[in-house]
């Protein structure tokens, strides 16, 4: 049965496991963990903190916001909004057409800008890597790993 956070609801401690959740416009979550087959959609409007994906999808909408997400173990998130402090370690995936702000990528995470997104405070540990694509950007960036800038993209 998927989950409702609506205009001043404010959810804690769901656990997303084969099944979705929305975060609609006014409403937001705290110490949200996605697991393999969960969804989190975070719609214009809504907000989430401390959430954890691990085999499950985060979508985070223009005009949506997230903060101090943790991606590891095959979770995978699509930013399309603003992010701050967030943390790809070993296995996650993070897609960026948004804002991310203070990210820090860890041993086998990984991180992709795509056009529109962009990267600011970034710090790429050892083994971690980030790909800046044509029309992303990465502004104050500070590499151990491998930060690839493809034709297009600015670093």
């Amino acid at each position: 049965m998927a989950i409702y956070a609506n205009s001043g609801n404010v959810l804690s401690s769901q656990y997303v496991n084969n099944d979705s959740m929305y975060v609609y416009s006014g409403g937001s979550a705290r110490y949200t963990s996605v697991g393999s087959g969960g969804i989190l959609q975070v719609s214009s409007g809504g907000s989430v903190y401390e959430t954890t994906v691990f085999g499950g999808r985060m979508r985070v909408s223009s005009g949506g916001r997230g903060h101090y997400t943790t991606i590891r173990s095959n979770g995978n998130v699509w930013n399309y909004g603003y992010q701050s402090g967030t943390m790809v370690s070993s296995g996650g995936q993070l897609n960026v057409f948004g804002l991310e702000n203070v990210l820090t990528v860890y041993s086998g995470g990984s991180t992709a800008v795509g056009s529109g997104g962009s990267l600011f405070d970034t710090d790429i540990q050892y083994k971690g890597t980030a790909s800046i694509l044509s029309g992303g950007t990465a502004n104050y960036s500070y590499e151990d790993g491998e930060l690839y800038v493809s034709s297009g993209g600015t670093a």
